[in-house]
């Protein structure tokens, strides 16, 4: 079996995960963001392509070419390990990644679209440790192609399949690609629309997605805020969404993984988008989302809970609960303490921020005191339970419930 491995920054990596997780909201994906050399691994190489000249990613972007006419360029491959390493290069046409960014296709595949226009010959190079040389190559736009972006890519790979240490028959191939991006002249119109979203379940995880379709001829990079309500009109889900590059013409799905607590049924999705550098927009508003039951239920549990006061007249509410996980670890929870008098609501006490969420029995204990002191009615209470990204700012409600007896002020 062969296993090919791209370790480049303008790569297909964060396959796992250009999946936003409202938990970590983990962004890490394939960007047009500067390359950096390959990982670290026993005996692999390491090497990257940049471009030569008054590029500062690193990467071709915009080369402004009018139809008809050609420009020439210059690419760099260095050697960055300490053992000599032999390297196949070509030119390939381009993707788009989960959440956006350039992901380069299939190296093998006969090139299409612009990856035409890209007079570079695949050539296989020999470098000594930290060698570096510079490949030119000519960019030629046909006559009568339309004003917008093009994106293509050149990649590396290493020329002979690498063995993978103790693993036997399996080899590897390490790859590094870059973006090129060529710009006809004219009127561009970045715009984008939202296509239908669906939940799929992917072993424990539901991921919603929702395909973000391109129709314009300049890339967007569409951010914006993503709101799941329930068939009470409750929100359960905030999440901020952060995408990378949408090119002209492409479509990227928008991913994000549900909460493992977050129960089957149906929903209501609402998701407004915007490409800041534009202006274009485009939302969805009260569409319907159906998400599966997945195969393994997980959810917070209040198992035990007393809120009492203290002695007559009151000085404070003592109060105790008990929280069971039946899911993984959570490393962000918030759990507040809504306070109502006489049917309204008057206060938010937090009774723990920023907790670790432990799998199975959490505890937790407090005294409550009204900010304005206790005054004459009946006082009711709610326990809510959010996990929260301090990084992303995103909220999952896990636990809302209600709390009985009262407490009666005279």
């Amino acid at each position: 079996m062969r296993v090919r491995i791209w370790v480049a920054a303008l790569l297909s990596a964060m396959l796992l995960c250009g999946v936003l997780r409202p938990a970590s909201f983990a962004t890490a994906q394939s960007t047009e963001a500067t390359p950096s050399p390959s990982p670290e691994a026993t005996g692999a190489p390491k090497f990257v392509l940049t471009a030569v000249g008054d590029y500062p990613n690193d990467y071709f972007d915009d080369v402004e070419i009018a139809p008809g006419h050609s420009a020439d360029l210059v690419v760099a491959v260095q050697n960055l390990g300490r053992e000599p390493v032999s390297l196949r290069i070509s030119r390939v046409d381009a993707l788009n990644g989960i959440n956006g960014g350039f992901v380069s296709g299939d190296e093998t595949a006969e090139p299409t679209g612009s990856t035409t226009w890209i007079d570079f010959p695949e050539q296989v190079i020999d470098l000594a440790p930290g060698e570096r040389i510079e490949i030119p190559f000519t960019v030629s736009v046909p006559d009568g192609t339309a004003p917008g972006q093009y994106i293509s890519g050149l990649v590396a790979r290493t020329a002979n399949p690498l063995a993978i240490p103790g693993v036997g028959a399996l080899d590897h191939t390490i790859g590094y690609a870059i973006s090129v991006g060529i710009l006809v002249p004219g009127e561009l119109a970045p715009e984008f629309q939202l296509g239908t979203p669906e939940v799929e379940v992917r072993s424990e995880d539901a991921v919603l997605r929702v395909p973000v379709i391109n129709t314009g001829n300049y890339l967007v990079r569409p951010s914006g805020d993503l709101i799941l309500t329930n068939t009470e009109s409750e929100q359960v889900l905030a999440s901020r969404i952060e995408m990378k590059s949408v090119y002209g013409g492409f479509s990227a799905p928008m991913e994000i993984v549900l909460p493992g607590q977050l129960s089957a049924g149906d929903y209501t999705l609402d998701l407004s988008l915007a490409d800041d550098a534009s202006g274009a927009t485009a939302q969805l508003d009260d569409v319907p989302v159906s998400v599966p039951a997945a195969p393994t239920v997980r959810g917070i549990v209040l198992t035990r809970v007393s809120i009492e006061a203290n002695a007559d007249p009151i000085d404070f509410a003592a109060v105790d609960l008990e929280l069971n996980n039946d899911g993984s670890q959570l490393p962000s929870v918030a759990v507040m303490l809504d306070v109502l008098r006489d049917g309204a609501e008057i206060d938010s006490f937090p009774l723990a921020t920023n907790q670790v969420l432990l799998h199975q029995e959490n505890t937790i204990t407090a005294r409550y005191v009204p900010v304005d002191g206790w005054q004459p009615g009946t006082y009711t209470f709610r326990i809510t339970v959010s996990s929260v990204d301090p990084q992303g700012g995103t909220e999952t409600v896990l636990l809302e419930q209600d709390i009985e007896p009262a407490i009666v002020v005279p």
